[in-house]
């Protein structure tokens, strides 16, 4: 990307990722992601995932997962030397209705720690879906 702005150099976003899956048996696959970006602002983010689903019964599944992301703020940000690094775990059901549609809950945390204290915070999350395909 290029900027007008002279005091500001022009940068390239770069973006690594890599997704793994195992079916550890017939009824559950687990997974493991990891990515790295330096996104044109600068800010770099790292972020690692665990992931498991559990076919319980017939078309329905337990979703959990486990997150854990930082950022890093470079001095071009107007963060100086800040970083952030959050926490995040869900679980939740997810049920096939038919080949169409599909219904989920889910419950999640996420806890955000910073070095600005101002960035801190925490909340809870839950979840409705209904998803459908044409």
């Amino acid at each position: 990307q290029e900027f007008d702005d002279e005091d500001r150099e022009d940068v390239d976003s770069v973006l690594a990722e890599v997704d793994l899956s195992y079916k550890y048996s017939g009824k559950h696959l687990l997974g493991l992601g990891v990515q790295r970006e330096i996104n044109a602002d600068r800010i770099i983010q790292t972020d690692y995932d665990l992931s498991s689903t559990y076919e319980l019964q017939h078309n329905l599944f337990l979703n959990t997962r486990l997150s854990y992301d930082t950022y890093e703020f470079t001095p071009d940000t107007g963060d100086r030397n800040r970083e952030d690094k959050n926490y995040g775990a869900k679980i939740g059901l997810e049920y096939l209705l038919n080949q169409n549609w599909r219904a989920g809950v889910d419950v999640g945390y996420f806890l955000r720690e910073s070095t600005d204290s101002s960035n801190e915070f925490d909340r809870y999350i839950i979840g409705l879906q209904l998803t459908g395909k044409l």
